[in-house]
Protein backbone atom coordinates (compact mmCIF):
# COMPACT_ATOMS: atom_id res chain seq x y z
CA UNK A 1 0.00 0.00 0.00
CA UNK A 2 1.97 3.13 1.08
CA UNK A 3 4.61 3.41 -1.60
CA UNK A 4 7.84 1.53 -1.85
CA UNK A 5 10.22 1.12 -4.76
CA UNK A 6 8.77 -2.37 -5.20
CA UNK A 7 5.23 -0.99 -5.44
CA UNK A 8 6.32 1.68 -7.89
CA UNK A 9 7.52 -1.02 -10.31
CA UNK A 10 4.16 -2.78 -10.52
CA UNK A 11 2.16 -2.62 -13.76
CA UNK A 12 0.03 0.55 -13.42
CA UNK A 13 -2.50 -0.74 -15.97
CA UNK A 14 -3.60 -3.43 -13.51
CA UNK A 15 -4.30 -0.87 -10.78
CA UNK A 16 -6.99 1.67 -10.07
CA UNK A 17 -4.24 4.01 -8.84
CA UNK A 18 -0.48 4.00 -9.26
CA UNK A 19 1.17 6.91 -7.45
CA UNK A 20 4.92 7.44 -7.17
CA UNK A 21 6.33 10.47 -5.34
CA UNK A 22 3.28 12.68 -5.74
CA UNK A 23 4.02 16.15 -4.40
CA UNK A 24 1.25 16.77 -1.86
CA UNK A 25 1.07 20.21 -0.28
CA UNK A 26 -1.28 21.07 2.55
CA UNK A 27 -2.46 24.50 3.68
CA UNK A 28 -0.94 23.97 7.14
CA UNK A 29 1.93 21.56 6.42
CA UNK A 30 5.01 21.35 4.23
CA UNK A 31 4.91 19.59 0.88
CA UNK A 32 5.69 15.88 1.10
CA UNK A 33 5.95 13.07 -1.43
CA UNK A 34 3.27 10.37 -1.37
CA UNK A 35 3.38 6.96 -3.04
CA UNK A 36 0.47 4.54 -3.12
CA UNK A 37 -0.95 1.54 -4.97
CA UNK A 38 -4.69 0.86 -5.04
CA UNK A 39 -6.06 -2.26 -6.71
CA UNK A 40 -9.28 -2.51 -8.66
CA UNK A 41 -12.12 -3.28 -6.27
CA UNK A 42 -10.40 -1.78 -3.24
CA UNK A 43 -12.16 0.58 -0.84
CA UNK A 44 -9.52 2.75 0.79
CA UNK A 45 -10.15 5.12 3.67
CA UNK A 46 -7.80 8.05 4.32
CA UNK A 47 -8.01 9.98 7.56
CA UNK A 48 -5.90 12.60 9.27
CA UNK A 49 -6.12 15.95 11.04
CA UNK A 50 -7.70 19.02 9.39
CA UNK A 51 -5.39 20.84 7.02
CA UNK A 52 -3.11 17.88 6.39
CA UNK A 53 -4.04 17.59 2.70
CA UNK A 54 -6.74 14.92 2.40
CA UNK A 55 -8.91 17.05 0.12
CA UNK A 56 -5.92 18.20 -1.90
CA UNK A 57 -4.94 14.57 -2.49
CA UNK A 58 -8.38 13.78 -3.93
CA UNK A 59 -8.32 16.87 -6.14
CA UNK A 60 -4.98 15.78 -7.59
CA UNK A 61 -6.25 12.24 -8.15
CA UNK A 62 -9.43 13.50 -9.83
CA UNK A 63 -7.60 15.50 -12.49
CA UNK A 64 -9.27 18.68 -11.25
CA UNK A 65 -5.89 20.15 -10.28
CA UNK A 66 -2.50 19.70 -12.01
CA UNK A 67 -0.20 17.25 -10.24
CA UNK A 68 3.57 16.85 -9.96
CA UNK A 69 4.84 13.29 -9.46
CA UNK A 70 7.31 10.72 -10.70
CA UNK A 71 4.24 8.81 -11.92
CA UNK A 72 0.49 9.17 -11.50
CA UNK A 73 -1.78 6.72 -13.27
CA UNK A 74 -5.53 6.65 -12.65
CA UNK A 75 -7.54 3.80 -14.19
CA UNK A 76 -4.67 3.26 -16.61
CA UNK A 77 -4.66 6.93 -17.68
CA UNK A 78 -1.52 9.00 -17.31
CA UNK A 79 -2.86 11.79 -15.11
CA UNK A 80 0.23 13.93 -15.59
CA UNK A 81 -0.36 14.11 -19.34
CA UNK A 82 -4.14 13.75 -19.53
CA UNK A 83 -5.76 15.23 -16.38
CA UNK A 84 -8.91 16.09 -18.33
CA UNK A 85 -9.29 12.45 -19.42
CA UNK A 86 -8.95 11.38 -15.78
CA UNK A 87 -11.55 13.93 -14.68
CA UNK A 88 -14.01 12.59 -17.25
CA UNK A 89 -13.62 9.03 -15.95
CA UNK A 90 -13.84 9.36 -12.18
CA UNK A 91 -16.67 10.32 -9.86
CA UNK A 92 -15.93 12.96 -7.25
CA UNK A 93 -18.26 13.82 -4.36
CA UNK A 94 -17.31 16.65 -2.00
CA UNK A 95 -19.60 16.53 1.01
CA UNK A 96 -18.36 19.59 2.85
CA UNK A 97 -18.05 22.00 -0.07
CA UNK A 98 -20.45 24.01 -2.20
CA UNK A 99 -20.14 22.55 -5.68
CA UNK A 100 -23.39 23.50 -7.39
CA UNK A 101 -24.71 26.42 -9.41
CA UNK A 102 -27.12 27.48 -6.70
CA UNK A 103 -29.60 29.33 -8.91
CA UNK A 104 -29.98 26.37 -11.26
CA UNK A 105 -32.39 23.53 -10.59
CA UNK A 106 -31.26 20.05 -9.64
CA UNK A 107 -31.96 18.89 -13.19
CA UNK A 108 -30.05 21.82 -14.72
CA UNK A 109 -27.07 21.19 -12.45
CA UNK A 110 -26.89 17.58 -13.58
CA UNK A 111 -27.28 18.54 -17.25
CA UNK A 112 -24.45 21.05 -16.93
CA UNK A 113 -22.24 18.51 -15.17
CA UNK A 114 -23.02 15.83 -17.75
CA UNK A 115 -22.19 18.17 -20.62
CA UNK A 116 -18.86 19.05 -18.98
CA UNK A 117 -18.14 15.33 -18.66
CA UNK A 118 -18.98 14.89 -22.35
CA UNK A 119 -21.85 12.48 -21.76
CA UNK A 120 -23.57 12.14 -25.17
CA UNK A 121 -26.56 14.43 -25.53
CA UNK A 122 -28.63 11.54 -26.89
CA UNK A 123 -28.57 9.78 -23.52
CA UNK A 124 -28.06 12.68 -21.09
CA UNK A 125 -31.78 13.42 -20.45
CA UNK A 126 -32.47 9.79 -19.61
CA UNK A 127 -29.39 9.46 -17.42
CA UNK A 128 -30.26 12.61 -15.48
CA UNK A 129 -33.74 11.28 -14.75
CA UNK A 130 -32.37 7.86 -13.75
CA UNK A 131 -30.01 9.39 -11.20
CA UNK A 132 -32.57 11.83 -9.82
CA UNK A 133 -34.93 8.90 -9.32
CA UNK A 134 -32.16 6.82 -7.75
CA UNK A 135 -31.52 9.38 -5.00
CA UNK A 136 -35.16 10.36 -4.48
CA UNK A 137 -34.96 13.86 -5.99
CA UNK A 138 -37.07 13.39 -9.10
CA UNK A 139 -40.12 15.12 -7.50
CA UNK A 140 -37.87 18.15 -6.77
CA UNK A 141 -35.94 18.06 -10.03
CA UNK A 142 -36.92 21.60 -10.98
CA UNK A 143 -36.20 23.13 -7.56
CA UNK A 144 -33.22 25.48 -7.34
CA UNK A 145 -30.27 23.97 -5.51
CA UNK A 146 -30.11 26.99 -3.15
CA UNK A 147 -33.45 25.90 -1.67
CA UNK A 148 -32.18 22.46 -0.69
CA UNK A 149 -31.36 21.59 2.88
CA UNK A 150 -28.11 19.77 3.66
CA UNK A 151 -29.51 16.25 3.17
CA UNK A 152 -30.91 17.04 -0.27
CA UNK A 153 -27.60 18.66 -1.24
CA UNK A 154 -25.94 15.35 -0.43
CA UNK A 155 -28.52 13.54 -2.56
CA UNK A 156 -27.81 15.91 -5.46
CA UNK A 157 -24.07 15.35 -5.02
CA UNK A 158 -24.71 11.61 -5.08
CA UNK A 159 -26.72 11.92 -8.30
CA UNK A 160 -23.91 13.95 -9.84
CA UNK A 161 -21.30 11.32 -8.89
CA UNK A 162 -23.41 8.40 -10.14
CA UNK A 163 -24.12 10.27 -13.40
CA UNK A 164 -20.44 9.82 -14.29
CA UNK A 165 -20.82 6.00 -14.19
CA UNK A 166 -17.37 5.89 -12.62
CA UNK A 167 -15.15 2.89 -12.00
CA UNK A 168 -13.31 4.98 -9.42
CA UNK A 169 -15.24 7.09 -6.91
CA UNK A 170 -13.52 9.76 -4.81
CA UNK A 171 -15.43 10.79 -1.67
CA UNK A 172 -14.35 13.85 0.30
CA UNK A 173 -16.13 14.01 3.70
CA UNK A 174 -19.32 12.61 2.12
CA UNK A 175 -21.26 12.51 5.40
CA UNK A 176 -20.38 16.01 6.60
CA UNK A 177 -23.25 17.46 8.68
CA UNK A 178 -25.83 14.94 7.42
CA UNK A 179 -28.75 13.52 9.37
CA UNK A 180 -28.76 9.86 10.47
CA UNK A 181 -31.43 9.13 7.85
CA UNK A 182 -29.38 10.66 5.04
CA UNK A 183 -26.28 8.82 6.25
CA UNK A 184 -28.13 5.50 6.18
CA UNK A 185 -29.46 6.23 2.70
CA UNK A 186 -26.02 7.21 1.44
CA UNK A 187 -24.36 4.10 2.85
CA UNK A 188 -26.98 1.82 1.31
CA UNK A 189 -26.49 3.47 -2.09
CA UNK A 190 -22.70 3.23 -1.84
CA UNK A 191 -22.84 -0.44 -0.87
CA UNK A 192 -25.17 -1.16 -3.79
CA UNK A 193 -22.85 0.66 -6.20
CA UNK A 194 -19.84 -1.34 -5.00
CA UNK A 195 -21.72 -4.64 -5.16
CA UNK A 196 -22.74 -4.13 -8.79
CA UNK A 197 -19.18 -4.56 -10.09
CA UNK A 198 -16.23 -6.17 -8.22
CA UNK A 199 -13.77 -3.83 -10.00
CA UNK A 200 -15.41 -0.64 -8.72
CA UNK A 201 -13.04 1.24 -6.46
CA UNK A 202 -13.57 3.96 -3.87
CA UNK A 203 -11.23 6.32 -2.02
CA UNK A 204 -12.84 7.92 1.04
CA UNK A 205 -11.18 10.88 2.76
CA UNK A 206 -12.78 11.75 6.09
CA UNK A 207 -11.97 12.80 9.62
CA UNK A 208 -13.86 9.73 10.79
CA UNK A 209 -13.86 6.47 8.83
CA UNK A 210 -16.03 4.63 11.32
CA UNK A 211 -19.23 4.68 9.18
CA UNK A 212 -17.26 2.99 6.37
CA UNK A 213 -15.29 0.51 8.49
CA UNK A 214 -17.10 -2.60 7.22
CA UNK A 215 -16.47 -1.64 3.58
CA UNK A 216 -12.79 -0.76 3.83
CA UNK A 217 -10.13 -3.02 2.38
CA UNK A 218 -7.40 -0.64 3.61
CA UNK A 219 -7.23 2.38 5.91
CA UNK A 220 -4.46 4.99 5.87
CA UNK A 221 -3.42 7.85 8.10
CA UNK A 222 -2.14 11.00 6.40
CA UNK A 223 0.20 13.04 8.59
CA UNK A 224 2.43 16.06 8.07
CA UNK A 225 5.30 13.95 6.75
CA UNK A 226 3.99 10.52 5.79
CA UNK A 227 1.15 8.21 4.79
CA UNK A 228 0.89 5.02 6.85
CA UNK A 229 -1.42 2.04 7.23
CA UNK A 230 -3.90 1.85 10.11
CA UNK A 231 -4.72 -1.54 11.70
CA UNK A 232 -8.43 -2.38 11.35
CA UNK A 233 -9.07 -2.11 15.09
CA UNK A 234 -7.64 1.43 15.15
CA UNK A 235 -9.82 2.96 12.43
CA UNK A 236 -11.09 6.27 13.90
Amino acid sequence: MPGTQENASLDPMSKALHIADLELPGPEVETRRVSLEVGLGDVVGITGPPGVGKSMLLRLLSGAQPARAAALTVLGIDALREPRHVWENVGYLRGDREVFAWDLSARQNLHHHGAMKRIPAAVLDREVNVQLQRVGLLPRADTAARLFERDDRLRLAMAQAWLDRPRLLLLDEPLYATSPAAEEEFMATLEQWLAEDPDRTAIIAARSLRPFAQLLTHALLLRERWLSAIPPHEVP
